[in-house]
Parts: structure tokens; sequence; C-alpha cells
């Protein structure tokens, strides 16, 4: 249930909950339970160890493993499963770490620091439902899956700022971001032997996405202090309003987009016995394709002033496409030392490169109350692209203790390395010494994010009557670095950056998922419920810079950003 940031209780009531449920996992594993090769259940109350525990869902992973005990009529299958993400905390922040620099002069007289700090939930959901049936010389499979999310998170943004000798201001404002993504899946698959203890298969699988992520900004309050601390009075009324902005300050979170698309994935499977050992492995990959993409952006301000209320506003509505490819291969070992003690070893590797892009035009209006001040419209273009590579590797031991206990431990390494970029592009439609201005913001790192991750997985599993139980507990944890960097220029005017923002932070990432899970028949259906819990954080500090007009000012800056989430899911699967 490892999930990354990429909701609330009470801190210690979270705490609480989430130790209960690790206490009532592992007591349950001391008597939990053997046999039942089931489904997709089966394996989610073990916390969904693929690879190292063989189960008849392999299939869905290694094509061949579909004439694995599936009989020889037709089956049919339906599983579902919610996941809860209670966001307690995630929040990012950046203060100054030392003097800034004008003209190479360094002066202390300056301050500033700014934070985000959000919380919220997150529900995921899924069901898929299916039927394996033989077909010629070995057997085919239909399964339809739907996996849907929704995100919602409130924050608040504090900026503050001094100059000594002038006075200081500070700006209170809060936001919303939401998050929402329906996924819509067809897979077909078919194996079959060849003889010589080799099988073949392979996989057809069709998928529609949809994609929304939106956040508005809301100007709360605002203050100026004069020299000697006191506030400023008569100030003018102001009102703020952003519906996904484009100067970045929510970009750690999450980056704006309303997208669909199509993606076609094609999957090759073999597997056999080679001496003692089984290997089974696969390779698989496909286009996105079909895609339509939006992003929509406003701002709306008012300032109350001498009687009169000014207003301005600005807007664009960029429409383009989606576009990509994913790649990625399953390799599986499993070498029998005994009868009843086996050895298991699998690496996955899984990649992705999706572009988003869009252009359209905006409007910039200003109005005193009674006629317009200006009224101007834009060009506005961007792309946003996604690569992101995941590898995991290593095995483990899977004992079968006695005919009604199975035990199973593993040790594994995940590599995982994301790249994200998002730049951005304002045609104003004026010449400046015969060049047309263009302001561009070209975020390079969006971020470039590098994980390695440690993870341990324990499982049991006991049969206990007409009911066989089971357990798992899972953790994993292990460093990770950010690197963020960001440049508005003019590039249609000799390359001219007027601000350059780079930052780079490293920490740990941990957490730790209990699941438990059972199995027993009713009326002739092999019924299979489960719970999990879990609870994750990751903690990353580090340092950046903003360099204005090259170096006429440089700021350094101390920078923090901080995740903490707790998980609580269920579901079920059917087979009959």
């Amino acid at each position: 249930m490892q999930r990354r940031i990429q909701g609330t209780l009470d801190p210690n009531k979270r705490t609480g909950l989430i130790l209960f449920s690790f206490l009532l996992a592992a007591s349950m594993i001391a008597g939990l339970s053997s046999g039942a090769f089931a489904w997709e259940g089966r394996m989610a109350g073990m916390g969904d160890p693929y690879g190292l525990i063989s189960d008849e869902s392999d299939f869905l992973t290694l094509p061949t493993k579909i004439v694995d005990g599936n009989g020889t009529g037709v089956k049919y299958y339906w599983d579902a499963r919610f996941a809860y993400h209670d966001v307690s905390d995630l929040n990012w922040s950046g203060n100054l770490s030392g003097p800034i620099s004008i003209l190479g002069n360094s002066t202390n007289a300056v301050s500033a620091d700014g934070s985000w700090n959000s919380s919220g939930d997150m529900w995921d959901y899924s069901t898929q439902l299916g039927a394996t049936l033989p077909a010629g010389a070995g057997r085919l499979g239909f399964f339809f899956k739907y996996t849907g999310q929704r995100a919602d998170y409130d924050g608040d943004q504090t900026l503050s700022g001094s100059i000594e000798g002038l006075g200081s201001a500070s700006v209170l404002s809060s936001y919303n971001m939401t998050g929402d993504s329906d996924s819509f899946n067809l897979r077909v698959i078919y194996g079959q032997p060849l003889g010589c203890d080799l099988r073949i298969g392979g996989e057809i699988q069709v998928g529609y996405v949809q994609e929304t992520n939106k956040y508005h900004n809301n100007l709360g309050s605002y203050s100026l202090m004069d020299n000697n601390g006191s506030p400023l009075t008569g100030l003018p009324a102001l009102t703020l309003e952003m519906e996904n902005g484009f100067i970045g300050e929510l970009f750690p979170f999450m980056k704006p987009y309303d997208d669909n698309y199509w993606e076609a994935l094609f999957k090759l499977g073999i597997d056999g016995n080679f001496g003692p050992s089984w290997i089974g492995m696969d390779v698989r990959g496909g286009p996105l394709f079909g895609g339509d993409n939006t992003w929509k952006q406003s701002i709306d301000a008012s300032a109350a002033l001498g009687g009169t209320t000014y207003s301005a506003s600005e807007a664009y509505r960029l429409k383009g496409d989606v576009s990509g490819w994913k790649l990625g291969g399953d390799f599986w070992l499993r070498y029998p030392v005994s009868q009843t003690l086996s050895i298991p070893f699998s690496v996955r590797v899984d990649y992705l490169d999706k572009t988003r892009d869009g252009t359209g035009t905006g409007a910039l209006a200003a109005s005193n109350g009674v006629s317009t001040l200006t009224s101007e419209g834009f060009g506005w273009g961007y792309q946003n692209e996604e690569k992101k590579l995941s590898v995991e590797a290593g095995g483990g031991v899977e004992k079968q203790v006695s005919p009604d206990l199975k035990v199973a431990v593993g040790l594994y390494y995940d590599f995982i390395y994301n790249e994200e970029s998002l730049g951005l592009a304002l045609d104003t439609g004026y010449e400046l010494l015969g060049e047309s201005l263009i302001v561009s913001y070209d975020n390079d790192k969006l971020p470039n994010l590098t994980e390695h991750l440690v993870k341990m997985k324990f499982m049991a599993e006991q049969k206990r009557g007409t009911w066989t139980l089971r357990g798992g507990l899972s953790a994993f944890g292990g460093p990770v670095t950010e690197d963020y960097s960001s440049t508005l220029g003019t590039p249609s005017l000799g390359g001219i950056n007027v601000l350059r923002n780079k930052g780079s932070l490293d920490g740990t990432t941990w957490g730790i998922t209990g699941s438990i899970g059972a199995t027993t028949r009713i009326a002739g259906a092999v019924v299979e419920p489960f719970i999990q819990a879990g609870y994750q954080e990751l903690d990353l500090s580090g340092s950046g810079s903003t360099s204005v007009l090259g170096s006429v000012v440089d700021i350094p800056w101390n920078l923090d950003k901080n995740t903490s989430e707790a998980i609580v899911g269920a579901g079920f699967s059917i087979t009959f």
C-alpha cells in the first residue's frame, strides 16, 4: 500500500488506531493459515506478495499461469477493494538561510519565509470481473476492471518578510486541492502448453483513463507594519482568487490538468521448468493515444481605494493532447530446496513516458467599476512531461511448515526514479527591439525524484476447519532525494533570465502495513474477505536559491517538505 502524496484524525488517536491494527495483525499471524489456492482476496490478505507466494491470480502478471489451477470448465471471478488515506500532514516551507546578495554585497537587512500546510484525505477503490474458459489447447480469460481515486486537501499559506528600516508585511491565504481519476480496463489473456515443460501466453489490454487535478487559492488577510512594528491603517480592502495558477507555488504538491486518453498494452510471456527450477517471464508495453487535455486558469483581484473599487482579471483555457508509452517486464524464479521449502526470486521493471500539452488564448482586463481601463488578449502554450522508472528485485523463502501451515518471508530492493518538467509560454503580441515579446516559465525539474527503498515482507496462512486464515506484515524504508528548478525569462530577447529558482531536498521515507484475510466456501463459491492498515511518512530538508537577473540579487533558502499518511483498506473476492 505504499503511496506518495506523490484528512485528519487527532494524531494520538490516529497512532493508537494504527498500532491496534498492527497488534491485531501480529496476533493473527501466530495462528494463521494454509492452502486455499484462491484469488485476489487471498493475496490482499497477505499484503499482495506477488512473486513470493504462488497464487491462482498470478496469471494477471504472467499470462502463462492461466493454465494453472483453473480446472477444465468455465470459472468466474469477482473482486472489490477500497482504501482510505488520512493525510494529516502535507507540508512545504522555505525561509532565508543567510544574507541575501545585491550586486555582490551581502546584507542581513532582509528577512522572508513562507509555509504551505495542508491536510486532507484520499479514497482508492477498484472492482474486477472476469472469467476463464478452455480454448483450443490452452485457456482463455476475459477481465474488466475499474479503478478510481478521489483526493481532497485543504491548506493555509503564510508569507512574511521585512526590510530593516522600512517595515514588514505578511499575507495569509487558504487553498484547496482536489484530484480525481477513473480508469476502465478490458484485458484478454491466453496461455497454452508447448510441451517439454514449456508454456507460452499473451495478453491484450485496452484501457480508458480520465484524470483531473485542480486547486483554488483565496487571499485571507494581509498586514503592513512600519519600522516600529506598528500596523499601518487605512489600507485598501483586497480580494484575490486564483484557480489553477501558473506561478507554481503548489507544484510541490500537484500540477493542474484535466485529461483523458486511451492505452493499448500488449504482453508476451513464457514459463517452464529448467532443471529443478521453475522460471517465468514476460515483456509488456504499448502506446497512450487519442488523448485530450485541458488547463483552465483564472485570476480575479480587486482593491477598494478612495471609494472606488478597482478590479482586474486574467484567464486562459489551453487545449491539447496526451501521448506517451509504457514498457515493462517481469522475471520470476522458484527453486525447490526440498518438498516443503522453496526459494522465490523476482524482478519487476516499469517505465512510463507521458506528455500533456496545450495551446490557447487568454485575456487580461481591468476596470474601475465604471469603465474598462484595459483589455488585452494573449497567446499561451505549455507542455508537461513525466518519465517514471521503477525497479523491484528480491526474493525470500517459502516454507510449508505443516500440511496446514505455510509461511514466507522476503527482502526486496526498490529503485524509483521520476523526471517531470512543465514549460509555459506567454506570447504577449508585442514586439521589443524587433523581436516578439515571449515570456516563458520553465520548470525543468518538477521535481526529479530518486528513491532507494528496502522492503521486508512476511506472511503466513493456516487452515482451520472450513476456514483458511492468513495475515501479512510488510515494511519499507530508505533515502529520498527531490530536485527542483524553474526559470522565468524571455527567450525571444537573448534568453534573459528574470528569475531562476533551484532547490534540492533529501531525507527518508518509511512505512508499515498489516493485512488480515480469510477464505471460506459459501454455496459453492470461494469467498475471501480481507482488511489492511498502514502508516507512512516522508521527511525531507535541504537548500535552495533564487537569482534575479543573473546574479543581480541572490537569495539563499532553507527548504522542508514532509507528509504523513494513515491508510485503512478492506475488500473481498469471490470465485465460482
